[in-house]
């Protein structure tokens, strides 16, 4: 029994190391445009993209009711593809509490505009992560 035990929890906390990274390795070659920087990588001396209307944006986004009334409230984490003309083009869901945040968010999206990134002064396409906060206020 003990054995059964022990072959079960290393199988366990094989698949729990193991299912993260093959999720990242499987997107890292899906949808992906030749020369596409990996939503993950980091660029040494880059400057970062910025949204420029971020505030707009998220006033313009609706806090679903039904979700509000329930009390569920918390971060809704995208990474933002931006390209170098500081258009956006894409995006991945790092980490949301409920997916009808994530609706709402991605329903506005589309509206940011942002300062690409840029290395040594020239202009990159790039991985951002905007968060969204959602509070139900009392």
């Amino acid at each position: 029994m003990n054995k059964l035990i022990s072959s079960i929890t290393k199988l366990t906390i094989v698949i729990l190391l193991v299912i993260p990274f093959t999720c990242h390795a499987q997107f890292q070659n899906q949808n992906r445009i030749v020369g596409e920087p990996s939503p993950f990588e980091f660029v040494q001396g880059q400057q970062e993209a910025s949204p420029l209307n971020y505030q707009e944006v998220v006033e313009s986004i609706q806090y679903p009711s039904a979700i509000r009334d329930a009390g569920i409230e918390g971060q809704v984490q995208l990474r933002v593809f931006v390209d170098e003309t500081g258009s956006y083009s894409k995006h991945l869901v790092l980490s949301s509490p409920h997916q009808k945040l994530t609706q709402a968010v991605e329903a506005r999206i589309g509206g940011l505009a942002f300062r690409p990134a840029s290395l040594k002064g020239v202009r990159k396409a790039s991985w951002v992560t905007i968060p969204f906060n959602f509070r139900v206020q009392n």
